[in-house]
């Protein structure tokens, strides 16, 4: 979504930038103390799961 150049039909908004969208939607996130890192994610499948793992990163 953030690499998106336009989006016209998102639920809420007028028509908005990708990276707007996922500017706001990160905010909102944040405004309910969601956790997020910022680095590097590696995503493993393990058996019938999948698993995010964080490397080289900040946890907030």
């Amino acid at each position: 979504m953030a690499d998106t150049e336009h989006i016209e039909n998102y639920p809420g908004y007028d028509p908005i930038y990708g990276a707007d969208l996922s500017n706001k939607m990160f905010g909102h996130a944040k405004k309910f103390g969601t956790e997020y890192a910022h680095g590097n994610i590696k995503i493993e499948d393990i058996v019938d799961q999948k698993v995010c793992q964080a490397y080289n990163s900040t946890i907030h």
